[in-house]
Formats: structure tokens, C-alpha cells, sequence
């Protein structure tokens, strides 16, 4: 059997996954490769969803994310799969009119588990914002004010508009305590879609446009940010 041949097996894949630790850095790619050739048997759509926005899954899929449409609540829910019957032993559904009517819902897939007060006015969360660090046990999240040109009248018309405030918070996902905050004044960072972030072992590495720097900021096990250089 050749080595494509072997790579493209699920068996092959289990089979070394037991055997072959990832190479650092590679554990989650890695993973990603066996949903390549799983295909779902049936798909519900058109489920009722609560009013909010749905962020992401933590790395190992068990958590979701998800922002009130107010902008300053974390609500966090548990997947608990498919924890209802389907007619039939064993046997996979047709059609929607086979499903109880709790599979059309969220709650039929997902659990509660908290919500959390993030941000107060005139904060807003970034609803495209978050970060999941230490293996999922912590997420950052941001809020920030409305980016606004001052309203000094001797500053030319093209220079950067300026955010009061921006916060980061470091929520514990096991329980939705918010361990750590740390606060940036009179700064302008692109938040939306991780744009002014990236990561690297449990280090963020801040872009300030407003500062012109670059912050690296540690986040510790035990829930602590920590300023670790600028540049």
C-alpha cells in the first residue's frame, strides 16, 4: 500500500495517532485531518436559535461561545450531542418528520452554563473578537469604545480616530470567572476578526496602531496577564 493510499485511511490515521505523537505546535492540525473524511449521514437546519451572536467552539468542540446582542454579555454553552431518540433500531432519520420536536431547537444540542457580564457602557464587546489560549481552560475577549477623531479642531483631517478605552478580559471557561483585565487608554487597535492579535504559546502579541508598538503580553496558568515586552 502506498504511503497516499495510507495517509487517506481512517483506519491508518487512528492507527498512528496511538502509536506517533504530533510534532509541537501541529497536535490541532493534525486532528483536523480525520473530520476530511468523516461526512455527516443527515443534516437538520433551520433550528431556533436564541437572539445572539454564536462566536466559536474551543478547540476540543465540548464548549460554544457566544455574545449577547447587547454587546456585554459572554454566554457560554456545553454541546451535549444528540440527547434524544430517533424512531427506528438504530437506524438513521429520512427526513426532519422523524426527529422530536426538541431537534429543532438549541437547546436540543446545547447546555447552559453561564452568562457573564463583560463590558459596561460606553464599552462594547467585540462580537469578532476572542481567543482561546492554556488548552481551552481561558478565552480573551475585548471591548472597547466607539473609535472617534478627537475633537481638537488644529489636528488634520486624516489623522487616526482614537478609542477612549479598550479592555481585555481573560475569562475562565470551566466556571465564567473573569480572572484578569488589562486596560489600554487613547489607543486604536483593529479588534474585529483577530486582526490586531496573534498568537503564539500562550503569548499574545499586540499591534497598537494608535501607540505605534508592538505589546507581548503573557497570559499565566493561573489566570494573570503579564506585560512581557513593547516594542
Amino acid at each position: 500500500m502506498s504511503s497516499a493510499s495510507k495517509n487517506d485511511n481512517l483506519l491508518h490515521l487512528l492507527l498512528n495517532r496511538e502509536v506517533q505523537s504530533a510534532r509541537p505546535g501541529t497536535a490541532v492540525n493534525r486532528v483536523r485531518h480525520f473530520y476530511e473524511r468523516l461526512t455527516p449521514s443527515f443534516s437538520v437546519h433551520n433550528i431556533r436559535c436564541p437572539d445572539f451572536y454564536i462566536r466559536k467552539f474551543v478547540n476540543d468542540g465540548q464548549l460554544l461561545i457566544c455574545l449577547s446582542n447587547c454587546q456585554q454579555d459572554v454566554i457560554v454553552y456545553r454541546f451535549t450531542g444528540l440527547n434524544y431518540c430517533t424512531p427506528g433500531e438504530g437506524k438513521p432519520p429520512e427526513s426532519i418528520d422523524d426527529l422530536p420536536e426538541k431537534a429543532n431547537h438549541f437547546e436540543g444540542y446545547f447546555t447552559l452554563l453561564y452568562v457573564r457580564r463583560l463590558s459596561v457602557n460606553p464599552e462594547l464587546t467585540c462580537k469578532d473578537f476572542c481567543v482561546v489560549l492554556h488548552d481551552g481552560e481561558y478565552a480573551v475577549l475585548a471591548s472597547s469604545t466607539r473609535a472617534e477623531h478627537g475633537e481638537n479642531e488644529s489636528a488634520p483631517r486624516n489623522a487616526l480616530p482614537v478609542m477612549d478605552s479598550i479592555t481585555l478580559h481573560l475569562l475562565r471557561l470551566r466556571d465564567g470567572e473573569v480572572c484578569d483585565r488589562m486596560v489600554f487608554q487613547h489607543d486604536l487597535m483593529h479588534l474585529s476578526h483577530n486582526t490586531a492579535v496573534s498568537l503564539h504559546n500562550n503569548m499574545l502579541v499586540l499591534l497598537s496602531i494608535g501607540q505605534q508598538c508592538i505589546r507581548i503580553i503573557g497570559v499565566t496558568k493561573h489566570g494573570l496577564f503579564k506585560e512581557l515586552q513593547e516594542i
